[in-house]
């Protein structure tokens, strides 16, 4: 029986400070990012070069309206070679 007092007691706690936080309150402004690069040789001498330019991370509203949730779309122009 105590113990479900506690649990009673410790759960309406978390519930009080959750609404008086709030979810925060985050940057919607785009996020650049870094160019990414890489290559290497396959074990069969294939070699491969991987580009990412203009990396941007855009923020979006919160689709499952969860506080722990952060929801973005990343664009940027990719390149991919491959050459035996």
């Amino acid at each position: 029986m105590l113990f479900r007092g506690c649990f009673v007691v410790s759960l309406v706690c978390v519930g009080l400070a959750a609404l008086v936080c709030g979810a925060g309150v985050g940057s919607a402004a785009p996020t650049p990012l870094a160019t990414k690069y890489d290559s290497l040789v396959t074990d069969d001498g294939w070699k491969i070069e991987l580009r990412a330019s203009e990396l941007v991370v855009n923020p979006m509203s919160n689709i499952a309206n969860s506080f722990a949730s952060r929801e973005g779309w990343m664009s940027e122009p990719s390149w991919v070679w491959w050459r035996p």
